[in-house]
């Protein structure tokens, strides 16, 4: 399996890496830790380079652009094979985890349990 992220969130993780001033070449960081609500949270956030044994993606824009994606092992055990959206709505902004290895998730959608 891999991860999957739709146009919307690539599209949004090159803007707030540009907005950030990151370079083209930082890579945005995929991970789980212990924490929220439900027990374990998602954690995004822009690094410089890939440590060696990081799951690596590649994911483009439509109009070309590149987004590098990396995860560490332990935490490609519980988001292998998630699909990442972004959405807006009315009320508010947020990335949306579709993940088939959470048994349950909290109702902001930031954290999630397995079984």
């Amino acid at each position: 399996m891999a991860i999957q992220m739709t146009q919307n969130a690539i599209t949004h993780c090159i803007a707030v890496r540009k907005k950030q001033g990151f370079a083209e070449s930082h890579c945005l960081r995929l991970a789980v830790r212990t924490g929220g609500c439900a027990g374990m949270e998602y954690d995004v956030s822009f690094v410089e380079t890939k440590q060696e044994k990081d799951k690596s993606f590649e994911f483009m824009t439509e109009s070309g652009e590149t987004l590098h994606v990396v995860i560490d092992p332990k935490s490609y055990l519980f988001i292998n094979g998630v699909e990442v959206d972004y959405q807006v709505t009315f009320m508010d902004s947020k990335f949306i985890f579709n993940n088939p290895n959470a048994a349950s998730a909290c109702g902001c959608g930031t954290s999630f349990k397995v079984s």
